[in-house]
């Protein structure tokens, strides 16, 4: 059940991000409510990933305004805004591939927060029960994503970010990624999801909105047969333009 606390949870106002040249977010206003869950899809190159690092502060935006909590985040650090409860979980995993299992997760401590102990995290992932000695470089695809989410889990987050996890990965492994990504949405935790794989994403989100251009396109409820209906049909809309 969605549990709406703070109508401020999350803005994003006017946002223009760009690396160089033209902008790749283009004035984009996001919002989002706590205990919302809430996807961003969009064909590759979108721009999905850049709004998720911007949040998390790893990439720096030309104007607008990012607010959580109604805290200004434009001069936060990286660190601070994990501090703040801001957790990314980025696409490609990016752990310590030279670490174990085990000391992954306890790198999910240095946020200073009070999250989930490993022992949840090997409750919700089984399969890194098997391989908590295993160095994370010897993970499989699907292993790595769920060992991502769980070092994010640990650090206590109150918003977190999670980029692409069906990337790559196995339609059974997707829906068991996803499965305990809508046990965290019904537990309450608030999530901003990027994510190509519309059909997946609505499982999971109370709203999807498809990003396209630099820009929110198109925003709808995904909880009903219709709202998906008009995602689906807006999503392939930003996919054609794009396969243009």
């Amino acid at each position: 059940m969605t549990i709406l606390v703070d109508e401020n949870f999350l803005e994003v106002e006017n946002l223009v991000v760009g690396y160089r040249g033209e902008p790749v977010l283009d004035q984009l206003s996001v919002s989002l409510r706590e205990g919302e869950v809430v996807a961003v899809i969009g064909p590759n190159g979108a721009g999905k990933s850049t709004l998720l690092k911007c949040l998390a502060g790893i990439v720096g935006a030309r104007s607008g305004a990012v607010r959580f909590r109604s805290r200004d985040l434009s001069r936060r650090t990286t660190e601070a805004r994990v501090r703040d409860g801001l957790a990314l979980v980025p696409e490609g995993r990016h752990l310590f591939k030279n670490l174990t299992v085990e000391d992954n997760l306890r790198t999910g401590h240095f946020a200073g927060r009070q999250g989930h102990s490993a022992d949840d995290v090997y409750e919700m992932f089984p399969r890194l029960t098997e391989r908590r000695q295993s160095l994370a470089g010897q993970l499989s695809g699907g292993e790595q994503q769920m060992l991502a989410i769980g070092r994010a889990l640990i650090g206590g987050p109150s918003l977190l970010l999670v980029d692409e996890p069906s990337l790559g990965l196995a339609p059974l492994v997707t829906k068991s990624v996803f499965g305990v990504l809508n046990e965290l949405a019904s537990s309450g935790m608030s999530i901003l999801l990027g994510e190509q794989n519309a059909y997946a994403a609505m499982e999971v989100a109370d709203r999807c909105l498809v990003l396209g251009q630099g820009k929110i396109q198109f925003e709808g409820e995904s909880r009903t047969a219709e709202g998906q209906k008009r995602i689906t049909d807006e999503y392939q809309k930003m996919i054609d333009v794009a396969d243009r």
